[in-house]
Parts: C-alpha cells; structure tokens; sequence
C-alpha cells in the first residue's frame, strides 16, 4: 500500500514539474526595454514620437496621455506567445487577420518591428499574432499575460 502511493506521488510530482516546465517555455514577444527605447510607436494611422521621456503625437505638438501610454505599452509587453504557427496555405491569411487588425510599429533608428495581432481563437485566450522585424515574419499562437487588457 505504501509502495503504491509513492508511485502516485513520484508520477503526480513528475507530471507537475512537466506542466511547469511548458509553462516557462512560453517567451515575450518584446522586452521592456525595446518597447521604452523605440524613438517612434505607430499605432494603425497615429504615430507617437519619444523625446526626453516623454510622448508626443505625431503631426502636432500635442502630448500624449502619459497613463493611457503606459498601459498601453505595458499591455504589449505582457504579450507572450505560446508556439509558432506554420499558416496553411489552403487557407487565407485574412482568415488570421481580417482587414482592419491593429497593427504596432516599434522604430529605433533602422529597426523596425511590426506586430499585427489577427482573430482570437473562439475556445481559448490566445490570438494569431504576426511579428515582422526588418525582413523576418513570424506568425505566433500569443496570448497577453494579464487580465483585462486589449
């Protein structure tokens, strides 16, 4: 009897470290960082500009609202992504990303990352997510790492 349970317990245990292992293999899309060092944030058709700290609309000197800023930047850093999806090609990519899908740029300097986030899967939290950087494009199985955003 006693043997028994010690095999439970050995199987449960290597079953729990497995979950926990999958679990930290998932991996942010961008680091803190690269989001606050990026000289440029374009958001679909308005773009902001950094200068001393600071955010700027584009277009004008008007400054951006520093909370909205800040949850918004926090809300994609909070973006992880789950595994990579190979896009069949029977399929159309508008079925991942329907036309009228926010669209985030990152510019500092010649670099450029640009994030697309398409449909949400309708049983799961996670979404189809592209990542474009310079001429590299990913496209991800993603979900966002806190409640309530987007």
């Amino acid at each position: 009897m006693v043997f028994l349970l010690g095999v439970i317990y050995y199987l449960e245990e290597i079953r729990n470290r497995s979950f926990a292992n999958q679990v930290t293999k998932t991996k942010k899309i961008f680091s803190a960082k690269e989001i606050t060092s990026a000289t440029k944030i374009k958001i679909n058709k308005i773009s902001f500009f950094q200068e001393k700290n600071k955010y700027y609309i584009s277009g004008g000197n008007f400054r951006a609202d520093k909370n909205r800023m800040e949850t918004l930047l926090n809300n994609l850093i909070s973006i992880s992504v789950k595994e990579e999806i190979k896009i069949n090609k029977t399929v159309p990519l508008e079925f991942y990303f329907p036309e009228g899908s926010r669209t985030v740029e990152f510019i500092n300097g010649n670099n450029i990352n640009r994030v697309t986030i398409g449909n949400k899967l309708r049983y799961d939290r996670y979404f189809y997510l592209r990542y474009k950087q310079n001429n590299l494009e990913k496209i991800y199985l993603a979900y966002v790492d806190q409640p309530y955003s987007f």
